[in-house]
């Protein structure tokens, strides 16, 4: 076969090496295995204060899922608004994702080392507060929790696989932050809690 007649053919051999793999499929991120507190409220609100700053090294921005995505629907999936006044309002104090580099062996011999090349520490800190009636200003009662975790990575993991790590980081992080916020709701909110189911 000519040089000419073997060009289309190299030159889809070169466009698909070029082509990035797709997407990790990963699964929902839900709390719908965990009961549900029947709250007497008429509103279950949402307000997220944490101000990402987009920049190193806070990837947040970055993850599939970030904290505060992830506690949005963590109240959504458990709390449950049945009251006919006052509001639950699920505050999002903090909610990072950090990174930063690790020292990796140097020279020749780092060639043949395989390194943890970088850590990440996901945090999240949330309050919830019943406010009972409208022109109430204050908290009646309030519930809060706070979780932190982290990974660390090795050199030359692949884009899908650390979007991977990033998941079950947050994952891993809001499983904690929904153990806490569990007993710290049935303690401190218990006047308002109509049912668990």
């Amino acid at each position: 076969m000519s040089l000419l007649k073997r060009l289309p053919f190299l030159a889809v051999v070169v466009l698909s090496a070029c082509v990035a793999p797709p997407p990790a499929r990963l699964p929902d991120m839900t709390f719908t295995d965990r009961p549900r507190f029947l709250l007497d409220v008429a509103e279950v609100q949402v307000i997220d204060q944490y101000q990402p700053p987009f920049r190193l090294p806070n990837v947040e921005h970055q993850v599939p899922v970030s904290p505060a995505k992830a506690t949005e629907r963590w109240a959504r999936d458990r709390l449950v608004a049945v009251g006919g006044s006052g509001r639950a309002i699920v505050t999002i104090k903090d909610g990072r994702v950090l990174e930063s580099s690790l020292r990796v062996t140097p020279g020749v011999q780092g060639v043949f080392t395989q390194d943890q090349a970088a850590r990440y520490e996901a945090i999240v800190e949330v309050t919830v507060e019943i406010r009972p009636g409208a022109g109430v200003l204050t908290a009646d009662a309030i519930a809060s929790a706070r979780a932190e975790r982290t990974r660390t990575v090795s050199e030359g993991i692949s884009p899908n696989e650390l979007d991977r790590v990033h998941f079950e980081l947050v994952e891993g992080v809001m499983r904690d932050l929904d153990l806490q916020l569990d007993a710290n709701l049935r303690r401190f909110l218990v006047a308002y809690i109509r049912d668990i189911r």
